[in-house]
């Protein structure tokens, strides 16, 4: 007896197609947690995730941070050299505004800081000197000024106050330095302090960034961490 098949109808094609989809979808949720395991397996060498070491994240911070266009690079890489060799000030300054997130003034840090590193006039056997920087920065190009203001008891004042003694606590027995004004905007020496300004304002802001990279470790990180990072960072902003 001969049989002959007679197509099906097209409602019988559609679920044929249907059964096969299904099954065909089956199989690929049934391999769905076998890839994510294989592809999660810390086995696999292109699984494993690259840590950045510490160091290296805050040598990137210095350097991004004190790269800047200034107009004499290679003094400005001799200050680096310097901060390098004694980069203490840095450190204590991201140490005193950790110690005062919490409760005190940020302000007195930076005024710390700057008194380390900026050179300061100071009036000794009346005569002009200037304290040396921490890490050899120029003093300003300024005119100064140690004449004092005299008043009829002969003491100096400082410049706005009233000369009375029993009354006002601005009174001075001795000549007072008065930084006055750039000696001449055009010169070497001004351009110098134009570098010297943005060098320590990158500094400046680099102590709170190194604090926060340090807030976001969720620890405090150990100032020889810091030290190496930042001497790194120096090196790759000097050159």
């Amino acid at each position: 007896m001969n049989l002959k098949f007679v197509s099906s109808s097209p409602r019988r094609s559609f679920w044929h197609l249907s059964i096969l989809g299904s099954l065909a979808l089956g199989c690929s949720f049934a391999r769905t947690p076998f890839v994510l395991k294989e592809l999660n397996s810390t086995n696999q060498p292109n699984a494993q995730t690259q840590h950045v070491p510490l160091t290296t994240r805050i040598a990137r911070m210095t350097r991004e941070q004190l790269a800047d266009a200034y107009v004499k690079p290679e003094a400005v890489a001799s200050w680096l050299s310097a901060i390098d060799h004694n980069p203490q000030p840095l450190l204590d300054l991201v140490v005193c505004l950790r110690d005062r997130q919490s409760a005190g003034d940020p302000a007195e840090c930076y005024a710390l800081f700057m008194k380390t590193t900026v050179p300061a006039a100071r009036l000794v056997a009346g005569q002009i000197s200037v304290v040396k920087s921490a890490w050899a920065i120029p003093p300003p190009p300024l005119d100064l000024d140690a004449t004092p203001d005299q008043t009829s008891n002969g003491l100096a004042v400082l410049p706005g106050s009233s000369g009375n003694k029993s009354s006002d606590v601005s009174v001075i027995s001795k000549p007072h330095v008065a930084m006055t004004r750039l000696a001449d905007r055009k010169s070497e020496a001004s351009q110098t302090e134009l570098d010297v300004e943005r060098l320590l304002g990158n500094i400046r802001t680099l102590a709170p960034t190194l604090l926060t990279l340090e807030n976001v470790f969720g620890k405090s990180i150990e100032s020889g961490v810091f030290l190496a990072g930042i001497k790194e960072g120096l090196a790759a902003t000097r050159n």
